[in-house]
């Protein structure tokens, strides 16, 4: 079948946080007099996650009230801040996210969607985020060469839920085997995406993790380019 659409993962994808986001979190507890390390952050945080309910105040995970009650329970419930500070640490966080200078385009990523617009394909972002993803993506310049964003947050779905890849297929008007997926996640991207019946390709610069079968494995988004070229639609 000759490809119609490009989907593709945003955060380890398109972009990543620099630094990691345990840093990011760990130096506003550092500046309160605490003690942690990014590694041991995001530790910490990875534990949180895993407690916190999947809707906070009738808002899905990544929305803007999770990410508040998320910031609270790792700052005041884990690490011991006063409550009078929690306000302050949230607005920090919440500025750091959304200011583009705190992420960086990976290599390949720009290109791989210039080119895939040249030889007719759609272009669309999935992605579990926040409800600023589209506002985030216009800032770093990629918003112009996507035709469909979709964040979990908004949809109130997230990957490898199969609605979260209907959500940007239905608008591409494309069907599901004309579609390639792009993702760094197993579970959430390859897994998700072939469970919606989209052919997946894992990005992997370690070369480590097993992709399941069918799907295929790339070091970087320059060595996915010709792959995609070459089966698009002229």
């Amino acid at each position: 079948m000759v490809l119609r659409a490009l989907l593709l993962d945003f955060g380890g994808t398109l972009a990543r946080e620099v630094p990691s986001r345990g840093e990011l979190y760990a130096r506003s507890a550092r500046a309160r007099g605490v003690a942690i390390d990014g590694d041991a952050m995001g530790r910490l945080m990875g534990e949180v996650h895993g407690e916190l309910p999947r809707t906070v105040a009738g808002r899905p995970r990544y929305s803007d009230p999770w990410f508040e009650r998320f910031i609270d329970r790792v700052f005041r419930g884990r690490l011991g801040l006063p409550l009078e500070v929690i306000s302050e640490v949230t607005r920090e966080l919440f500025e750091r996210f959304s200011d583009a200078r705190s992420f960086e385009v990976l290599p390949g990523a720009r290109e791989l969607l210039l080119d895939a617009r040249a030889h007719g394909l759609r272009t669309a972002v999935v992605s579990n985020w926040s409800e600023h993803l589209a506002e985030l993506l216009a800032a770093l310049g990629l918003l112009e060469l996507l035709d469909v964003v979709i964040s979990s947050a908004v949809l109130g779905a997230e990957k490898p839920d199969a609605a979260s890849f209907e959500a940007a297929l239905r608008p591409l008007d494309v069907a599901p085997h004309a579609a390639l997926f792009v993702g760094n996640d197993v579970a959430n991207d390859v897994i998700g995406a072939i469970q919606a019946g989209i052919e997946a390709v894992l990005v992997d610069p370690s070369g480590a993790r097993a992709v399941p079968s069918g799907s295929l494995r790339v070091a970087s988004l320059s060595q996915l380019r010709p792959l995609v070229l070459s089966r698009a639609r002229r």
